[in-house]
């Protein structure tokens, strides 16, 4: 599956599940939940709510109309 997520979107995985996130060269991510993970010393790891209100991209809604993909007699709704 691809997923189109805009630069500023937030958004979040669950638990399982690998992705290959591709974009531009950046080093940044910043955290606004982190659900209680430690770094390598112990540490909670540091949260970026400031930072992260700061580039939010709050435009318009995604298209979320669902897509059909058929392959012989499978069918998937995405």
């Amino acid at each position: 599956d691809f997923f189109y997520v805009p630069s500023g979107t937030m958004h979040a995985i669950g638990a399982g599940i690998l992705i290959l996130e591709t974009q531009q060269s950046s080093d940044t991510t910043y955290r606004v939940y982190d659900f209680d993970r430690k770094d390598d010393k112990g540490n909670l790891r540091e949260l970026h709510l400031e930072k992260s209100i700061d580039v939010l991209n709050i435009g318009e809604p995604a298209n979320s109309r669902p897509v059909t993909v058929k392959a012989d007699d499978l069918r998937s709704t995405l």
